[in-house]
């Protein structure tokens, strides 16, 4: 198995995690790294959003073997919860993070629209399948990191 992690940090972080199982870490740019070809599978975790549109479709498949499978998971932020928590809540990340966009209101999560991109019209991908799974998570504040937080 072959990480390619831009982060030196997170680089470390997971050879860290996944010490004595057979990973291999590059730390770099996805879009500089020049694939060997023959990989089962690629897999980009809340990452591919990130790849520049124009080289990230072409790298997949220059590391793919014929009959390889691409596989992507994005996340997203829904409208959760009542109401006035999630207003109070989106006034923080207005606070916090100053290039969130004024009164930025999360859609509920029936009403995010289907994902596309370059790769469903991509003969090299054949077919896209899409699947979406709904899954709540409860946060609090005793739990101070994501291996705490509960499915709800």
């Amino acid at each position: 198995m072959l990480g390619v992690e831009l982060g030196a940090a997170l680089a470390g972080v997971l050879r860290r995690e996944l010490a004595g199982l057979p990973v291999e870490v590059v730390v770099g740019a996805f879009e500089d790294w020049t694939p060997a070809g023959g990989a089962d599978a690629v897999v980009a975790f809340t990452s591919w959003h990130w790849l520049d549109r124009g080289v990230r479709a072409d790298r997949v498949a220059a590391a793919l073997r014929p009959g390889g499978a691409f596989a992507t998971v994005t996340t997203e932020h829904v409208r959760g919860g009542t109401v006035a928590f999630f207003d109070r809540a989106q006034r923080c990340y207005e606070h916090w993070d100053p290039a969130t966009p004024p009164d930025l209101r999360p859609a509920p999560a029936e009403a995010l629209p289907a994902v596309v991109d370059e790769v469903d019209a991509d003969p090299r991908f054949g077919p896209a399948v899409r699947r979406r799974h709904a899954q709540d998570v409860t946060y609090t504040t005793a739990a101070r990191d994501c291996s705490a937080a509960s499915p709800g």
